[in-house]
C-alpha cells in the first residue's frame, strides 16, 4: 500500500497542476485586454485569492491546518509539470481561441462603423 504521506503529496501535486490551469485560463482572459495593467492587476489577483483558498483548504482538509513543507513543495512541482506537460496544449488552444475572439470582434466593429 502507499503511504498516506504520499497520497497527500500526490494530492498536492494534483492541486497544483489545477493552479496551473487556473493560471492557463486567467492568461488567456488577460489577452484581451492587451497592455491593461488594472486588468493583469486584477487578474494576478484573483488567481492569489483562489491558489491561498486551495492551498488553505488543502492544507486544512490532511493536515489539520498545518503547513507542511513536502504539501507546498507538492504544488509547486504538481504546477511546474502541468506547466511543462499538459499547459503547453492548453494555452496553444486558449490563445488560439482568443486570438479567433479578436478577429470576430474586429470584424464585427469594422462592420459596425462601416454601416453607420
Amino acid at each position: 500500500m502507499i503511504a498516506d504521506e504520499v497520497k497527500v503529496f500526490l494530492l498536492a501535486c494534483i492541486a497544483g497542476g489545477g493552479l496551473g490551469l487556473v493560471y492557463d485560463f486567467l492568461a488567456g482572459v488577460r489577452l484581451l485586454f492587451p497592455s491593461n495593467r488594472t486588468a493583469a492587476f486584477l487578474l494576478d489577483g484573483v488567481f492569489f485569492v483562489v491558489a491561498g483558498w486551495v492551498s488553505f483548504r488543502l492544507f486544512q482538509a490532511v493536515s489539520y491546518g498545518r503547513v507542511r513543507g513536502f504539501l507546498l513543495i507538492g504544488e509547486w512541482l504538481g504546477a511546474v509539470i502541468f506547466r511543462l506537460s499538459v499547459g503547453m496544449c492548453v494555452r496553444f488552444f486558449l490563445f488560439g481561441a482568443v486570438q479567433r475572439l479578436k478577429g470576430i470582434a474586429h470584424i464585427v466593429h469594422f462592420k459596425s462603423r462601416k454601416t453607420v
